[in-house]
């Protein structure tokens, strides 16, 4: 089920006590199926079952009863963690779990804030007294809103099943070539966790050095073959050395402007020194493969070179004349810098998309509620990863103005359609900030959805993995829709059933009322079986009104609601009296009187306000 778990305790205690304390029960009460989602679940996860173990306070916990334990992160959260983690912790990917996002128990947070403001001068009795009551409160408008809540959640479920079941079907029958291979892998994982990953996109965080060694072990075979270099540093070693020089400079136009001290400073020169003999290294390999660059190297002015290093043109073949690049090059040298321009494209593109996280994950930090040591702390690291973006975005910038001079028509591969103009713009997400526009018109930044593409064959193996990420993908979309109808159908059920389970304990209260000399006074005993029987009609009547409400939908469903069956059909158009009230309760009209011939029946509940009346006028209210 869908329901979140709080656990309430009275002193702090690690999670594992109140998550086991809260398991020892579910499991005597035969649970077989357990998901817990923490924030930092793909972490506090690990060897959960031996810290149960070890902690001795715990009653013995067996997790290997079990069918099946897994942990997951929120979704909200999730968009904060690297890829790894969101493959395979995400709530999306799971069976079982439908549309759940595990963010319920915060959702009272944006009422319950503002209570601290103008309950903290109360004394420790009468402040009790009104977070009690706010949250008494919260819990029964909870309840009402039942009723359109879950009511709604069964339509979205019911149309985003439709629309992702064809979109699956779709992208099945396009690619069936590979379809039989890819279910294979991921019903493999499905069964077994160790199983390599399909959700789980290669990762061009390591492209560069894999390339590196690539092309090693290519003039290796050259050397054999043919003859030495004319310099002990190979091609591919020179222009290695030139990318590395590059990015020391890079680093030196964004960090410099941030020296603020005495140590700052003495870093910052010997920076300065070491890329200035980093260049002049660079030189002697440079004037054997590249001899048309000479005049250009020698024109360079030597008091730049050593006062401002990151500012001298390493001349490149990149940065040559197309007209003349290949005669002033040797054979190869182009396309040989090319492909590792490409490299450090996808691999700057990965640590843009890193540090983009990592704020995220510091502003949400920032807006809770932590001291301001850690405030500071916080704002420090937020500095240095801002300028890891600016460093990883500019990196990116100077290899695709590389690319796009080296191929202007992609000569040497495609290229234009996954390394992107990255405009100040794109750097943004994941997800949508608070300040940009509503959820329904957000669109995701390109860097979070385009794929290294190294061929325009589909027999490419990167292009396959692209291409079975997406499918799986959006099989599981369609499964966990289909799972939240089954879910949702549900907790309608179990809506209905604890309605009248709580209708029957209230007459048994009433019932059960002493009587005889020693009893209470006759006067208060009738007061108390009156007001017991009025809540036990609130149960009945609101068990009565939801499913007469949701009975014409839950027609409609692709499967037969067997629980169904035993009400009555009610009537097409029909307006029920506590709907509307409530309805108007929340809205500010505090006039319940409705015509009740009116034909429409309404259950939306809209926000009410913290300052709220108790529980008691409420129910009055709504129920009069």
């Amino acid at each position: 089920m869908q329901s979140q778990c709080i656990c309430w305790v009275s002193v702090p205690l690690p999670p594992v006590y109140a998550i086991a304390s809260t398991l020892k029960d579910d499991i005597d009460a035969g649970v077989k199926d357990v998901v817990v989602t923490y924030d930092i679940g793909c972490q506090w996860g690990k060897n959960f079952s031996r810290r149960c173990m070890d902690t001795t306070s715990l009653p013995p916990l067996d997790i290997k009863s079990l069918d099946s334990f897994r942990v997951a992160v929120p979704k909200f959260h999730i968009t904060g963690h690297g890829a790894s983690c969101q493959a395979k912790f995400n709530l999306a990917y799971m069976d079982g779990v439908g549309l759940t996002h595990g963010e319920g128990v915060e959702t009272i947070w944006s009422h319950s804030t503002s209570l601290a403001v103008w309950s903290r001068e109360n004394g420790p009795a009468a402040r009790h007294m009104i977070l009690d009551d706010h949250w008494n409160g919260w819990n029964w408008r909870k309840v009402v809103g039942l009723c359109s809540q879950l009511k709604t959640m069964l339509k979205r479920a019911l149309q985003g099943s439709e629309d992702q079941r064809k979109e699956a079907d779709s992208m099945t029958a396009t690619w069936a070539k590979f379809v039989p291979e890819w279910r294979k892998m991921l019903t493999a994982y499905k069964n077994d966790q160790s199983e390599p990953n399909p959700f789980e996109e290669p990762n061009p965080h390591n492209a560069l050095e894999k390339l590196r060694v690539q092309l090693l072990n290519e003039e290796s075979e050259q050397i054999r073959t043919y003859a030495a270099f004319p310099h002990e540093t190979s091609p591919s070693e020179f222009l290695r050395l030139a990318l590395d020089t590059e990015a020391a400079q890079t680093k030196l136009k964004v960090c410099g402007k941030n020296v603020n001290n005495e140590d700052s400073e003495n870093s910052y020169l010997a920076q300065r020194r070491a890329l200035s003999k980093n260049i002049t290294k660079l030189r002697a390999p440079q004037r054997l493969y590249m001899p048309g660059s000479e005049p250009l190297i020698d024109a360079i002015n030597p008091i730049l070179l050593a006062d401002r290093p990151e500012d001298v043109q390493l001349w490149l073949p990149s940065a040559l004349p197309s007209t003349s690049r290949d005669s002033q090059c040797i054979d190869g040298l182009p396309k040989l810098e090319y492909r590792l321009r490409y490299a450090q494209a996808l691999k700057a593109l990965h640590e843009v998309r890193q540090s983009r996280r990592m704020i995220r994950v510091l502003s949400a930090k920032r807006q809770s509620h932590i001291a301001n040591t850690q405030r500071t702390k916080s704002r420090g690291l937020n500095d240095k990863v801002q300028m890891k973006l600016k460093q990883a975005a500019s990196t990116y910038r100077i290899s695709r103005k590389a690319i796009e001079a080296l191929a202007p028509n992609e000569e040497f591969g495609p290229w234009k359609k996954t390394i992107l103009e990255l405009r100040p713009a794109d750097v943004r997400g994941p997800g949508r900030e608070e300040s940009e526009t509503s959820e329904s018109r957000f669109v995701q930044s390109w860097i979070w959805t385009a794929a290294p593409q190294h061929s325009a064959s589909v027999d490419d193996p990167d292009l396959q993995a692209t291409l079975r990420v997406e499918w799986c993908k959006l099989q599981e979309r369609a499964k966990r829709y289909q799972e939240e109808m089954e879910l949702v159908v549900e907790e309608m059920r179990r809506t209905w059933v604890t309605f009248e389970q709580n209708s029957l304990e209230w007459i048994s209260r009433a019932t059960s009322l002493p009587v005889g000399d020693s009893a209470i006074d006759a006067t208060v005993g009738a007061g108390i079986k009156a007001y017991a029987h009025k809540r036990a009609d609130i149960q009945r009547r609101m068990a009565s009104i939801f499913v007469d409400d949701w009975y014409h939908l839950l027609e409609t469903l692709p499967f037969e609601v067997q629980w169904l069956k035993q009400f009555p059909r009610p009537p097409e158009n029909k307006r029920h009296r506590l709907v509307s009230n409530v309805q108007l309760y929340h809205s500010g009209l505090h006039t319940p009187e409705l015509d009740p011939s009116e034909d429409e029946i309404t259950c939306d509940v809209v926000e009410s306000n913290p300052h709220s009346p108790t529980v008691a006028s409420f129910e009055d209210d709504i129920f009069d």
